[in-house]
């Protein structure tokens, strides 16, 4: 019988990221999953990958850069908020 690691994943990147088999993640979620999700996430470089009970650890890829911070928009902020609602005259 083989028997397959089982490894605790940390997403440690910036927004939402969906996960084959393993659902979707957004900064700080946290998931147990098998040897070869393990593998994909180690791949994808987000994901902070720790070894449970009698795992092989697994090679860690380089730190992702981090990404280029958002550029501001020229345009000034609204202060005051629109709504949605319909007003009827009457």
């Amino acid at each position: 019988m083989t028997h397959t690691g089982r490894y605790a994943i940390t997403y440690v990147g910036a927004g939402i990221l969906r996960l084959p088999r393993a659902g979707i993640f957004q900064t700080g979620t946290r998931a147990v999953v098998d040897e070869t999700l393990a593998r994909i996430a180690v791949a994808h470089g987000n994901f902070h990958v720790v070894p449970l009970a009698d795992a092989v650890p697994l090679a860690v890829a380089p730190e992702a850069t981090p990404a280029e911070p958002a550029v501001a928009q020229d345009r000034p902020r609204r202060t005051q908020r629109r709504s949605a609602v319909v007003r009827v005259p009457g």
